[in-house]
């Protein structure tokens, strides 16, 4: 098994390195947006399952999980990027904004603002935010991958202003489930 992931990796790298990171992929990230986005974000996506399937087998083995900086931060990053489309459905008056800090060395702060009929993602917190929530960098990847009960992790994240804004977020799935 591990010589085949050695083998398909060299030629998925080599694949994703010849194409083009800003043109169209050809196919979507379903649970970021209905569009086409760029390469480069579906190879992040790509990098998130990778991810996720080696936190999965490290766990069944014992083996310590990839949680540093260099590893979980881009996993972060790519994840709250399914927060527009979690949102898609929430009425707000243009302007509301709602933060996210995932807290921990390998976390950051990002916010969300309704535009018009539609909800942009920005990186960094907004000091007048409707809703700040803070998750620790830990629960944050189980969470946003179902790898944890929503009603446990209500337990363990902080939400400061509009509740429901903050459930909102809680309730976001970065992963195809």
């Amino acid at each position: 098994m591990i010589e085949f992931l050695d083998l398909t990796d060299r030629h998925l790298y080599d694949h994703f390195r010849s194409l083009d990171q800003d043109a169209l992929a050809g196919i979507t990230v379903a649970w970021a947006s209905e569009s086409l986005p760029p390469n480069w974000f579906d190879i992040a996506r790509e990098y998130t399952e990778k991810w996720l399937h080696q936190q999965h087998i490290r766990e069944a083995v014992g083996q310590p999980l990839l949680l540093a900086s260099t590893w979980l931060s881009p996993v972060l990053d790519t994840f709250m990027r399914g927060l527009p489309r979690t949102f898609r459905n929430v009425k707000a008056k243009k302007g509301t904004s709602v933060t996210v800090e995932i807290c921990g060395e390998a976390g950051g702060e990002w916010s969300l603002v309704r535009r018009g009929f539609d909800w942009e993602l920005f990186a960094g917190r907004d000091p007048m935010a409707a809703c700040c929530v803070q998750i620790d960098q830990n629960l944050a990847w189980r969470l946003f991958t179902k790898g944890v009960n929503l009603q446990d992790a209500k337990q363990q994240v902080q939400i400061d202003g509009d509740v429901a804004f903050g459930e909102q977020v809680l309730g976001m799935v970065s992963i195809m489930a």
